[in-house]
């Protein structure tokens, strides 16, 4: 009687089955066991074959000769596979290289399919220690194509007597690799989050004056003992753990981080004076000057370095436009094996804020014949100072500035509007409707709006009443 119960991918007996086997999985410690390819090396690789950890089983039921031993695996084997033709089981607990002590049951290959291998008993000896008899089960090669698409590959073990009696099953399963992605999303550590000053004219920050800091961390997954796998030595049948030609993992060309901002970087031009010059970034810990980067209308790009965080210094330079105040998000492309790509989506990387009063002013009509009722309402005891952008039609006009904002008082801000739009040598729009954007310098600063049609008068919608419980007037 061969005793024989099963255990996936560890040494824990399953509770109280009778016929059950131990499948050990080959560990030198209890994280250290199955081999681990990644899907990108096994794609550059060209793995047409990849291959698998082997388990050492102890048997436990009354085998006889004829009876049938069937291993399935949950990944299609390689079409070049060929299995062993015999097995042969020994008197002894082979684990970790431990040497056989004798022949006492061998099973010759009966039949092997995609997905399956079976063999038949042939001999068996009397006599012997039924309690400590294990056998090496082979170590197959998968179909690498197929694997690639799995996070694991598992098989089971089960017996049954030539009249197909279960003999010494358990659906358990037990992993013999694993697959995963070699590179990990990215991880935003600090976002941009500085403060637009309005009183230095929207050029400068309030709190660090020129600099605000975004560090960003995109990460292949962590390697085991030195490399992606390990699988040590199992009895007879071994696969070197030190040798990292098996274990598939792909060699990284570069990473290129993009960064987007919601209304563009035409502040940040580099190379007209115009614009708010980027004079460095801090990269990697080494200064590189804005000609270092890649700035266009609307994204920076710049290289990174799998693994590192990678602190992005925005230091502002010569002033000639204004910041806006937006929203960034970052992105990143892997390039591996010369002309693979992996891409992971933007995700946030913060925001400019503004030290003033934002408010729009939604819908305001411009024909001929309506009076538009536009006023600021200072609450504060500060005066302040205002500029509008319009935008119409697919067009953006401004920011225009239009004067004071009186503290404690209201303001009439469609008059100084009208003006402003006149002294820029610009033609306020005649037709339709279009969105105002006012920006005041003051807190507790409110704006109103409404307009006059053949002596109706109709209230408008802005970003005060839309998140508020303020009436409209």
């Amino acid at each position: 009687m061969y005793k024989k119960l099963l255990l996936a991918s560890s040494i824990a007996v399953a509770s109280g089955a009778v016929n059950s086997a131990v499948l050990y999985a080959p560990q030198e410690s209890a994280a250290d066991d199955i081999i681990k390819h990644t899907s990108q090396g096994i794609i550059e690789a060209d793995a047409g074959q990849i291959s698998t950890t082997n388990h050492l089983v102890t048997l436990g039921a009354e085998y006889t000769t004829g009876d049938i031993i069937t291993m399935t695996y949950s990944s299609a084997l390689h079409g070049s596979y060929t299995p062993p033709s015999t097995i042969t089981c020994d008197e002894h607990v082979r684990v970790h290289g431990g040497t056989a002590s004798n022949g006492v049951l061998t099973m010759g290959l009966l039949s092997a399919s995609t997905t399956q291998l079976n063999y038949r008993v042939n001999t068996q000896i009397a006599g012997i220690n039924k309690d400590v008899v294990s056998c090496v089960l082979p170590i197959v090669t998968l179909d690498g194509a197929a694997a690639a698409t799995k996070t694991a590959v598992t098989m089971t073990f089960g017996a049954q007597t030539a009249s197909g009696v279960d003999l010494d099953t358990d659906p358990a399963a037990v992993t013999i690799a694993t697959v995963v992605d070699q590179f990990a999303a990215g991880t935003v550590n600090t976002a941009f989050n500085a403060t637009v000053d309005v009183t230095k004219d929207r050029k400068k920050f309030t709190d660090t004056g020129v600099t605000d800091q975004m560090s960003y961390t995109i990460s292949a997954v962590a390697d085991d003992d030195g490399g992606y796998w390990t699988t040590p030595s199992v009895g007879a049948v071994s696969v070197d753990k030190d040798d990292t030609t098996l274990a598939k993992s792909a060699t990284v060309v570069s990473l290129t981080n993009t960064v987007v901002g919601s209304t563009g970087f035409a502040f940040a031009d580099t190379t007209d004076a115009a614009g708010i010059l980027i004079s460095s970034a801090t990269i990697d810990a080494e200064t590189k000057t804005d000609e270092a980067l890649s700035i266009d209308g609307t994204k920076l790009t710049y290289s990174g370095t799998l693994g590192t965080a990678q602190d992005l210094d925005l230091t502002l330079g010569a002033s000639g436009g204004t910041l806006p105040v937006q929203s960034y998000t970052i992105a990143s492309s892997i390039v591996y094996d010369t002309d693979k790509t992996r891409a992971f989506p933007a995700i946030s990387a913060g925001a400019f804020g503004l030290n003033a009063t934002s408010v729009t002013v939604y819908g305001v009509p411009f024909s001929a014949g309506v009076v538009r009722m536009l006023w600021a309402s200072n609450g504060s005891a500060i005066d302040g100072t205002a500029d509008a952008t319009i935008y119409h039609d697919g067009v953006t006009m401004g920011p225009y500035d239009i004067g004071a904002v009186a503290a404690g008082a209201n303001t009439s801000l469609n008059s100084a509007l009208e003006a402003a739009v006149t002294a820029a040598g610009d033609t306020l729009p005649t037709t339709g409707r279009g969105d105002i954007t006012f920006t005041i310098t003051s807190s507790d600063t409110k704006v109103l709006a409404s307009y006059y049609k053949d002596a109706d008068r109709q209230g408008l919608e802005s970003s005060d009443t839309l998140n508020s419980d303020q009436v409209t007037p």
